[in-house]
């Protein structure tokens, strides 16, 4: 025995206390009941193995209890005891499937030998349960087809992965030969193997050869033959077949990469290099030349660590060290390699060993490739999603700060209008109001940097733009700068916001003004570009297609590199304090974008710079520009439904429309408002909302009031974009929208312009 086994002993005498002190001695986990349900308890609970049991003639209930035993764990072996041993109930005993049978008085010696031939019995039973499991698993789960054939080289057996790669269901080739689907053994070997076992030997065969699938088709495979031996003769024929078709086309592929090996060397658009264990260079391609910019001469008497970019160098070569403790068998990195004349290229480098025989490493085989396009699309990518976050920040204050100004800029307007200019109050909310104003100015440029803000876009010929705006950019950057103007000819129309694309222009001549101090040349120019696919994949947000470009560009001082990675940051200024508030350029990035446009600048110092700007090419008229508004507050009589969920900004907006003539009917939410939609007996001409609103938007609440009131027009007014009622920031063709912070008068031009616009 291996280890001593847990033995139940089931008698009511105190023959069982006998034998359980002799099984304790030899090592026996004992256990004794004197009654049958204590015997049926143990075997429930106590993992038994072995047990002794006493028939008890006449009663015979220890055959039942046998049965009842087995019942519950066939496993347990069972010797049966009694006093006497008549043949009817011997034979009822070992069908009830006990081990032996032991007559009473019995010697000691001879039941603990009984029971260890019935322990024997039972760990080799469970033994070979596990060698057939074992069997089992590696012939259901080995990935290699497994053949069994007779003598006769018919098939007796298989595997699934047999069916797998012969497309027969392993019935279907049972008793059939072999050959149908794989020839036993190469013929060139059948003499030599035919002599072998005339002679009683065997000799295992490996071949490659092919095997035939059921549609017909044939593929590659590797066996692995031999013979089943059993008591000295060979009874069956044994093998393993595996797919090594995929292995056939990779040495092909290796054949044929081995013949063209030094062209692909020389002429693969990466750099290919072998360096020996110190990281001298001694082999390298053409490509790797033009990469770091030495000849193959120079690099032949440098090492890799003497170009590496020295912040690269630990980082390198602690993966060489682990490389070279074979801790790994290959590394790789991105890195700078410092080039010929000092200048940094990117790279990603991919490092192994070529090794001999033994394993011992003989050189470096390094592939080296030019990422530094990548990692500047990178870096470009990470700056505009700078440019996001702080646009949300800014656009989330400017949206703050819209309903406070309204009301400030609106109370100074109607106090200003009650006060004499002698009156020594006027002076002050003149003040107010310009701060105020000021402050509107900034919101809207911050709002122009988040492409927060409400654009209404018109097609417009940009050469005519410009060319209107020329004298005014000429009283703006003074007679010391000469602007020239150089209009594209037939050039394509844009779609833009055409005030908004004149603050662009404003704002870049300022700033190249202030970069030419001493004078120079300003010069605008249009003209008709395509954008394809390459320049698209090589700047982050551009679509390829037809573009008009507007470029500005100064022979100014131009700007170094950490001034060009925030140049379009807001409040970001390199003027000193009180020049500049840092948001021309981050208003023109905004309003470009938000265009569908992008923006290029390319700048030196000492060089000038240009902004070159891509805005997509639209088709038909240009439209015709508006007049300026007239600055008289119109009036009316109509009556107008107000609601606004800010309560300063609503007395605000009713005062004003009151003072003009109107008539308010007010509400402070959109429940209120369809009320009093329902409930009031007159006309109402207009519905003049806020967008953004607790518990119902201000385009869900026009949308319930116009199915009521059908003649009603709508106004809508925000401090922000809602997708309410824009697109992208693109006011729809059909929405009437005013922007917050407004004035009175704004307010009263834009309600009598909606009042009498056609229906």
């Amino acid at each position: 025995m291996n280890q001593p086994a847990s033995v139940l002993i089931v008698d009511d005498d105190g023959t069982c206390e006998t034998i359980a002190d002799a099984l304790r001695l030899k090592g026996y986990h004992v256990h004794v009941a004197k009654h049958r349900r204590a015997a049926l308890d143990v075997v429930a609970g106590q993992g038994i193995e072995l047990a002794i049991v006493d028939i008890k003639f006449p009663e015979m209930f220890g055959l039942d209890l046998l049965q009842a035993i087995k019942g519950m764990s066939p496993n347990i072996e069972v010797i049966v005891v009694t006093a006497s041993a008549p043949l009817p109930t011997t034979i009822r005993t070992i069908k009830g499937a006990a081990f032996a049978y032991v007559v009473k008085p019995f010697e000691m010696e001879h039941l603990i030998a009984t029971l260890n031939k019935a322990h024997e019995k039972q760990r080799l039973a469970e033994a070979l349960r596990q060698s057939e499991e074992r069997y089992r698993l590696v012939t259901e789960h080995i990935h290699d087809a497994v053949f069994l054939v007779d003598l006769e080289n018919r098939f007796t057996f298989g595997n699934g992965r047999v069916e797998e790669l012969t497309g027969y269901r392993v019935d279907e080739l049972e008793g059939r030969p072999i050959s149908v689907v794989l020839t036993p053994e190469d013929p060139r070997a059948a003499p030599a193997r035919s002599d072998t076992l005339r002679a009683g030997h065997d000799i295992p065969l490996f071949y490659e050869t092919e095997l035939i699938r059921k549609d017909g088709t044939k593929i590659s495979v590797e066996v692995n033959s031999t013979s089943v031996i059993r008591e000295g003769e060979i009874i069956a024929r044994l093998a393993v077949a595996r797919d090594i078709t995929q292995r056939k086309q990779a040495e092909a592929a290796v054949r044929e990469s081995e013949e063209r090996f030094r062209a692909t060397f020389e002429q693969a658009a990466v750099g290919i290099a072998h360096a020996d264990i110190a990281g001298r260079w001694l082999r390298m391609n053409q490509q790797l030349c033009e990469i770091l910019g030495y000849t193959q001469e120079e690099l032949r008497t440098l090492t890799f660590q003497e170009i590496t970019h020295p912040d690269d160098l630990d980082t390198d070569m602690t993966a060489h060290r682990r490389l070279l403790a074979n801790e790994i068998q290959s590394y790789a990195t991105e890195k700078r390699f410092v080039k010929k004349g000092g200048s940094i290229v990117w790279v990603h480098l991919t490092v192994s060993f070529a090794r001999d025989g033994a394993g011992e490493p003989q050189y470096w085989i390094a592939v080296i490739q030019d990422i530094s396009e990548r990692k500047r699309l990178e870096q470009e990518l990470l700056h505009a999603q700078k440019l996001e976050g702080v646009g949300l920040l800014a656009g989330g204050i400017a949206h703050d700060f819209n309903n406070v100004l309204t009301v400030i800029i609106g109370r100074s307007y109607l106090i200003l209008r009650r006060l004499r200019p002698a009156d020594p109050l006027h002076r002050h909310f003149e003040v107010i109001q310009k701060t105020a104003d000021r402050a509107a100015g900034l919101t809207q440029q911050l709002l122009a940097f988040s492409r927060k803000q409400v654009l209404q876009p018109k097609v417009v010929d940009l050469n005519m733009l410009v060319g209107q705006s020329a004298t005014m950019l000429t009283r703006l950057i003074g007679e010391d700068i000469e602007l020239t103007f150089v209009p594209g000819e037939d050039l394509g129309r844009v779609r833009v916001d055409p005030g908004q694309l004149e603050q662009v222009i404003v704002n870049l001549a300022v700033n190249a003004r202030d970069a030419m101090p001493q004078g120079g040349r300003l010069t605008i120019e249009t003209a008709n570009v395509a954008l394809d696919e390459t320049y698209a994949a090589q700047h982050v947000g551009v679509v390829p297609g037809a573009h008009v470009m507007l470029a500005v560009s100064d022979t100014g001082t131009g700007m170094d590199a950490p001034t060009k990675a925030r140049m379009f940051e807001p409040f970001f200024t390199t003027k000193g304090p009180g020049e500049g508030t840092g948001l021309g350029l981050a208003t023109a990035y905004g309003i470009i974008t938000q265009s569908g446009g992008h923006v290029r600048v390319y700048s030196e110092v000492g060089s000038g710079t240009s902004f070159k700007m891509y805005l997509p090419r639209v088709s038909g008229p240009a439209d015709a520009l508006e007049a300026a508004a007239p600055v008289a507050m119109p009036s009316g009589v109509e009556t107008i439904l107000l609601i606004e969920d800010e309560e300063e900004v609503r007395k605000l907006a009713r005062e004003v429309l009151e003072q003009c003539g109107y008539t308010v009917l007010e509400a402070t939410v959109g429940s209120d408002a369809m009320l009093m939609a329902q409930r009031h007996a007159g006309t109402i001409e207009l519905l003049l909302t806020d967008v953004v609103m607790p518990r119902m938007s201000g385009r869900a609440l026009a949308e319930h009031i116009t199915a009521v009131r059908p003649e009603i027009r709508v106004l809508f007014m925000s401090g922000y974009t809602d997708e309410a009622i824009v697109r992208h920031g693109v006011l729809e063709p059909e929405i009437d929208f005013i922007q917050k912070p407004f004035t009175p008068t704004a307010l009263a031009l834009k309600v009598r312009r909606v009042l009498d616009a056609p229906l």
